[in-house]
């Protein structure tokens, strides 16, 4: 029998790896007999228990959902794993990704990244794809077509775009995360419906401006904050004063 010390090493390698591993799966059971679950502020729905229906046609869906649905969100430290997973991915790892549903960037900044399986706001953000001519003509014949529409019965069209947050602090985001092109798509929607006799709203310099004073956006949201929302409003209202002389905007010392 071989008892060389790198063959008894090999074998107390085991021994721990495998004495570590089972502690470890059975580390969320204990806990839940244990009742320790400490809080952690982590944002996702409940899942309820699923109706235990012994129905043979329905018994492999309930079989799925208990699984798929109920165990994964209520296992022992479930959240304190999840939270140890992302201070990982992003704290250590730096392995934030466009991919996911939300970007870490710097200075503790988030972004919205993965809106839905059809939209990223990052890669558009970077300009991966930018609009095709063929595609500016569709947008541009769409809101054409309900300027005029609305022109027919006395009614203004004007045409506002609320910008994403990376547009309006992208010094946050990772310089890994560089522009393939410098024009936006926006930049492009913007000047061919100018072109085209559609009034724009363009937000990006007045919310660019206001940062310098207040935060337009919040950190850690994807959404404009009220001073962000003044200032769109503000611009909107001055807009609008150009066809109705009479509509002042308020300022800002007006709110609390």
């Amino acid at each position: 029998m071989d008892k060389t010390p790198s063959r008894t090493l090999g074998h107390l390698a085991a021994l721990v790896t495998t004495a570590v591993f089972v502690v470890a799966i059975c580390i969320p059971a204990t806990a839940n007999l244990l009742k320790v679950n400490p809080y952690v502020p982590l944002q996702e729905a409940k899942q309820p228990l699923p109706a235990l229906n012994l129905d043979v046609d329905s018994l492999g869906q309930v079989i799925y959902q208990l699984r798929r649905n109920w165990l994964d969100r209520n296992f022992g430290l479930r959240k304190v794993l999840v939270r140890w997973q992302h201070i990982l991915d992003v704290r250590l790892l730096k392995a934030s990704m466009p991919t996911d549903p939300v970007l870490a960037g710097n200075d503790d900044w988030l972004y919205l990244a993965q809106e839905n399986p059809f939209l990223n706001v990052m890669d558009d953000y970077r300009v991966v794809r930018p609009l095709t001519q063929a595609e500016l003509d569709v947008w541009v014949k769409v809101f054409t077509a309900r300027k005029d529409w609305l022109a027919e019965r006395g009614i203004r069209y004007m045409v506002l775009v609320a910008p994403n947050k990376a547009n309006i602090y992208p010094e946050h985001i990772p310089a890994r995360f560089n522009r393939a092109h410098e024009t936006t798509k926006l930049d492009q929607m913007v000047r061919a419906l100018g072109a085209a006799g559609v009034e724009v709203v363009d937000l990006r310099p007045a919310l660019t401006r206001a940062k310098a004073l207040r935060l337009s956006y919040y950190r850690t949201d994807s959404h404009w904050t009220p001073y962000g929302a003044f200032q769109a409003y503000r611009l909107l209202a001055e807009r609008l004063g150009r066809h109705f002389p009479g509509l002042t905007p308020l300022s800002l010392d007006d709110f609390e």
